[in-house]
């Protein structure tokens, strides 16, 4: 897909294009990355992702996306990033993490609303979905929970992702929060 960038051969929509193939595969893996391509799919009217017009944005994508296969430490997929993330890119926020999960299953944790739902549960945060600064910070609070409970969790943060992802929908109920009514949440 990054090769199909730089040779300006990409096209202009995601139907039929190598991203519609990246990202339907990643679609397909588990209930939690269900809906992974809607931020991919090609509004026209709205002109986003912007991705597809804007050769500039088009070769940011593919280079973050080229830099991050290719990387191997966590400096340097963060750097490329917020590299990233700095061009605003109209339509394409941290959706884009669900591909990132898939090279470095390990640093960069999936995201969609229902895993921003049941981090926020678990953690008593108000992290919004949309933002690369938001799920950057969800991530090192992530990352810090994984390592907490490392005995319990995986290496792979599809793990956490999963248990937040179920906290998320409803499926289990967060623990409650210091300072909140033990009894009543217990209860519930």
């Amino acid at each position: 897909m990054s090769a199909e960038i730089e040779a300006n051969t990409f096209g202009t929509a995601s139907r039929g294009s190598s991203l519609e193939t990246v990202v339907h595969g990643v679609a397909e893996q588990r209930q939690i990355f269900k809906g992974a391509d809607h931020a991919f799919l090609w509004k026209p009217k709205l002109r986003i992702p912007d991705i597809y017009e804007d050769r500039g944005n088009q070769l940011a994508f593919g280079r973050m996306l080229e830099t991050c296969r290719c990387c191997t430490t966590e400096a340097q997929l963060l750097t490329a990033v917020r590299s990233f993330a700095e061009r605003k890119i109209k339509g394409l926020g941290p959706a884009a993490a669900n591909l990132l999960y898939f090279l470095h299953p390990t640093l960069m944790p999936p995201f969609n609303t229902a895993i921003v739902k049941g981090y926020n549960g678990l953690t008593g945060n108000k992290v919004k979905a949309g933002s690369w600064d938001e799920y950057l910070s969800m991530r090192r609070g992530v990352m810090s929970i994984n390592e907490m409970f490392r005995d319990l969790l995986s290496n792979d943060l599809g793990a956490i992702a999963g248990l937040l992802f179920d906290i998320g929908t409803g499926r289990f109920p967060a623990p409650p929060l210091p300072g909140i009514d033990t009894m009543a949440a217990r209860a519930a």
